[in-house]
């Protein structure tokens, strides 16, 4: 009996495990910086630490490949304001063999097409600084989340609407063609 109990108490926990790693894996794509990272680069790269000192949090943060190689560094963070329609690029390049030069790298404008897709993506970086302990400061950072999670829904639903938009007028030209959609 001790040992079915032990077999299906770590069967559970493996289930839980695999579970809660899946919804991470789902939660974080692949090159967004969470919080932690964020935090991480902050320290490594005055720039980028200063631009955020001065113009606040990205709703994205990403950390891209650079294929330029020497002098910089083999990643670049690049910092996405939606809502400002920019995209900001950090680097650091090697002098005499350490990473000691920071710079802001390039400075662009975001497209509508480029917002929307991020739009999904965006978090809020400055929720990570805010103090666990204080339940006022838990209870503000609840609400942004549910903002957040709101804000993601309605771009989610936009999508959703205009990709109905393109189907509906699809059939409709073909309807006006003479043509019959296939069916699979």
């Amino acid at each position: 009996m001790g040992k079915t109990m032990l077999g299906l108490a770590t069967a559970g926990v493996l289930v839980l495990y695999s579970l809660a790693s899946e919804s991470l894996a789902q939660d974080h794509p692949s090159g967004v910086l969470t919080a932690a990272e964020l935090r991480d680069e902050m320290r490594r790269n005055t720039q980028l630490a200063a631009h955020i000192a001065s113009q606040g949090y990205p709703e994205v943060a990403e950390r891209q490949t650079l294929p330029d190689g020497e002098p910089w560094d083999d990643y670049q963070i690049t910092l996405y304001y939606l809502e400002a329609r920019r995209r900001f690029a950090f680097a650091r390049a090697f002098l005499l063999g350490e990473p000691s030069v920071h710079l802001q790298k390039s400075e662009q404008p975001l497209g509508d097409e480029e917002v929307a897709a991020l739009r999904p993506l965006a978090r809020r970086y400055e929720l990570a600084s805010l103090s666990s302990r204080d339940p006022v400061a838990r209870a503000e950072a609840a609400a942004l989340r549910a903002e957040a999670a709101a804000t993601r829904v309605d771009a989610a639903a936009v999508a959703a609407e205009q990709a109905a938009d393109r189907a509906d007028a699809l059939v409709e030209r073909m309807a006006r063609s003479g043509r019959r959609p296939r069916r699979h």
